[in-house]
C-alpha cells in the first residue's frame, strides 16, 4: 500500500507540474504579444528621439506599478491571504481582499501625485541631452501613459489574488491586455498620432485589464464581501510590512531607473537603445519570474504555514537549480548570437543594420544579470513567505548604492555598456546577499523545529 503522505505528496507535484505548464502558456502569450509591441515601435520610430521620449516617459509609471503594487502586493498579501484562508476560509480571505483594494486604492491616487510631480521637476534635470521638443514630447507622453500606473496597479491586486486560489494561469494571461492594446493602437493610429498611439494604447489595456480582473474574481465569490482583517492588528502589521516592501522595491526599481536618468545623459538615442537592449532581457526575466513567483510563493507560504521548513528549504533549493538549468543556456545562446537575435527582432523599417549592432553591443552585457536575479527572486520569495521584509529592505538599499555608484563610474569611459556592466556587478552581489540569508534563515528554523 502506498502511504497517504506519498499519495499527497505525488499529487501535489502533479498540481504544480500543472500549473507550471498552463502558467507558461499564458507567460509565453504575453511576452510574444508585448515583443511585438516593441517590434513595431522599432520599425516604426528605430533609436529616435521620439523612444527616448516613450522611454522616458513610461520610466516612472512603470516603476511605480512594481514599487507601490505588482511585486510588492504580491510578496506582502499571498503568504497573510494563505495564512488567512487556513484559519477562516473563503469568506475571510475575501473579506481581506476588499480591505487590501480600499487601501491601495487611497495609496495609489497619493503616489499618483507624486509620480507627476517627481517628473515635472525631475525630467528637465536628468534629460540634459533632450533637445526641448523632445522634452516636451515625453510630457505630452507621460500624461497620456498615467493611467497605466492607476489601473495597473489596481489590476495586480486582483491578479494577487486569482494566484492566491491558484488560479495561475488566468492570472499569468490577464497582463496580455496592456500590451495587445497598445499594439491594436499603433497599428491603428500609429500613422496620425505618432508614438503617443502607443501611450493611450497601454493606458486603455491596463483599464481592461482591472474591469476584467475584477469581474472574474466577482464570480468566484470575491466582488461582493465585507472589508475585514483577520485577527486585531493585523492592520497594522500589514501596513508597516507593505511601507518596508515599497522602499525595498523603490531601492531595487531605482536601479532600472537609475539606468535609464544615467543614459539620457549621453548623446541622443542612447536612451532608445538602452531601452531596446533591455527590453529582451526584461521579458525573460518576467517570463520566468512570474512563472516562479505564481507557483512558488502560495507554496512556499503554505509549507510556512504548516511549519514545514525541511520541506521549505528543499523546493527553494529545487526551484533555483530549475531555474539554472533552464536560464543558463539561453543566456550563452543569447550572449553569442546577440547580433542575429537584435536584427531579427528589430532590423525592419526605420531601425537599420546599425542600430541593430549598437543595441546588441548592450544586450550582451545586459543578458548576464539573469542567472543572478533569478536566483535573488527565489530568496525573497521564500523570505517574503517567511515574513522577514525588513531584512530586504537593507540588501535591496545596499545594492542601489552600489549600482548608483558603480554606473557613475562606468558610464564616464565606457557609456551604455558601464551602465550595463554595472547592473550585472549589483545584481550578483544581490544573488550573493539574499542567498546567503535565506540559507542560514532555512538552516535557523530547521534547527528550532
Amino acid at each position: 500500500m502506498v502511504p497517504q503522505d506519498g499519495v499527497e505528496s505525488s499529487v501535489t507535484r502533479l498540481i504544480q507540474a500543472r500549473s507550471v505548464f498552463f502558467v507558461t502558456g499564458a507567460t509565453v502569450a504575453v511576452g510574444v504579444v508585448t515583443l511585438l509591441q516593441d517590434i513595431l515601435l522599432a520599425a516604426s520610430f528605430a533609436t529616435g528621439t521620439s523612444v527616448d521620449a516613450y522611454q522616458l516617459a513610461i520610466a516612472l509609471p512603470v516603476a511605480g506599478i512594481n514599487i507601490f503594487a505588482g511585486g510588492t502586493v504580491q510578496s506582502l498579501l499571498i503568504p497573510i491571504f494563505v495564512r488567512t484562508e487556513h484559519a477562516g476560509g473563503s469568506a475571510a480571505a475575501a473579506g481581506l481582499v476588499a480591505w487590501a483594494h480600499r487601501a491601495l486604492l487611497i495609496v495609489l491616487c497619493g503616489a499618483l501625485l507624486v509620480l507627476a510631480a517627481l517628473f515635472i521637476i525631475g525630467a528637465p534635470l536628468v534629460a540634459t541631452s533632450f533637445s526641448a521638443d523632445t522634452l516636451a514630447l515625453s510630457h505630452t507622453l507621460f500624461w497620456s501613459v498615467l493611467p497605466l500606473f492607476f489601473f495597473g496597479g489596481l489590476s495586480s491586486l486582483y491578479v494577487t489574488a486569482l494566484n492566491s486560489i491558484r488560479a495561475h494561469a488566468l492570472a499569468a494571461l490577464l497582463p496580455i491586455l496592456t500590451p495587445a492594446a497598445a499594439v491594436a493602437a499603433l497599428l491603428t493610429l500609429g500613422k496620425s498620432s505618432g508614438v503617443a498611439s502607443v501611450a493611450w494604447g497601454a493606458s486603455l489595456g491596463a483599464l481592461l485589464q482591472y474591469l476584467l480582473a475584477k469581474t472574474v474574481l466577482g464570480q468566484r465569490g470575491y466582488g461582493s464581501a465585507v472589508a475585514t482583517l483577520p485577527a486585531n492588528g493585523a492592520g497594522r502589521r500589514i501596513r508597516r510590512d507593505y511601507w518596508l516592501l515599497v522602499i525595498a522595491a523603490t531601492l531595487l526599481g531605482g536601479i532600472l531607473l537609475t539606468d535609464i536618468i544615467l543614459a539620457t545623459t549621453l548623446t541622443a538615442g542612447d536612451t532608445a537603445t538602452f531601452g531596446f537592449a533591455s527590453r529582451p532581457v526584461m521579458l525573460g526575466l518576467a517570463f520566468l519570474t512570474i512563472i516562479a513567483s505564481n507557483i512558488t510563493l502560495p507554496h512556499y507560504s503554505d509549507l510556512v504555514a504548516k511549519q514545514d521548513w525541511r520541506g521549505l528549504a528543499k523546493s527553494y533549493l529545487v526551484s533555483v537549480r530549475s531555474l539554472l538549468i533552464i536560464s543558463v543556456p539561453v543566456i550563452l545562446a543569447c550572449h553569442f548570437f546577440a547580433n542575429g537575435i537584435t536584427a531579427l527582432i528589430y532590423q525592419r523599417g526605420a531601425f537599420s543594420a546599425a542600430d541593430s549592432q549598437r543595441v546588441a553591443q548592450i544586450l550582451r552585457i545586459l543578458i548576464w544579470q539573469v542567472p543572478f536575479y533569478l536566483t535573488a527572486m527565489i530568496g525573497l520569495r521564500v523570505a517574503n513567505a517567511i515574513g522577514k521584509n525588513y531584512v530586504l529592505l537593507l540588501i535591496s538599499l545596499t545594492c542601489f548604492v552600489l549600482n548608483l555608484a558603480t554606473g557613475l563610474l562606468l558610464v564616464r569611459g565606457h557609456g551604455l555598456s558601464g551602465i550595463a556592466a554595472a547592473t550585472v556587478i549589483t545584481f550578483a552581489i544581490w544573488a550573493g546577499l539574499v542567498t546567503y540569508y535565506v540559507h542560514g534563515l532555512c538552516r535557523k528554523r530547521i534547527h528550532e523545529a
